[in-house]
């Protein structure tokens, strides 16, 4: 039966390895690279997820793409050479702020006043848009499917009568 590894024995671990490697391309916390950095372990991680907001790339730790093996193993070797400047995790004050992380991907901050003058604008413009398409609609509906439509009688027990009306 396995066990999970007592939380003492994980810190002995980290501290006895040369370097943490993690090729996840996906990692939501990134919690075995705070826990190694903690226990004065350097990481080489792939440049993705929770790792980007642990690791400053060639202080603490290497961000890399392993797709790229060159880089990789340029990193790996660095790593365990001892040519990181500190492995201990980041501080508060060095982490990114996530509303920069945003601002500098989608836009800029704007107002709480500007939000809802663009919030009206887009309103009434969606609006205005909404208008144009019903009465172009409408036109059209005019314009092109008003057509004489023959109206079929209701079907009665002479069929004479059916076919006659069928047929015209």
């Amino acid at each position: 039966m396995r066990r999970c590894v007592l939380q003492w024995k994980l810190r002995r671990f980290y501290r006895a390895a040369n370097v943490h490697v993690s090729a996840s391309n996906f990692e939501t916390l990134g919690n075995t690279v705070h826990e190694s950095l903690l226990c004065g372990c350097p990481v080489v991680v792939q440049n993705a997820g929770g790792y980007i907001s642990q690791v400053l790339n060639g202080e603490n730790g290497f961000l890399v793409d392993f797709r790229d093996v060159a880089a990789a193993q340029s990193a790996i070797e660095k790593a365990v050479n001892g040519e990181l400047t500190k492995a201990e995790p980041l501080r508060r004050e060095n982490l990114i702020d996530p509303i920069e992380l945003v601002c500098e991907y989608v836009g800029q901050r704007r107002t709480l006043r500007k939000q809802r003058l663009l919030a009206v604008i887009g309103g009434v413009t969606a609006t205005l848009a909404c208008s144009v398409l019903l009465a172009l609609s409408l036109i059209y509906e005019i314009a092109v499917c008003t057509k004489p439509v023959k109206v079929m009688p209701m079907c009665t027990k002479d069929s004479s009568a059916t076919k006659d009306a069928v047929s015209k």
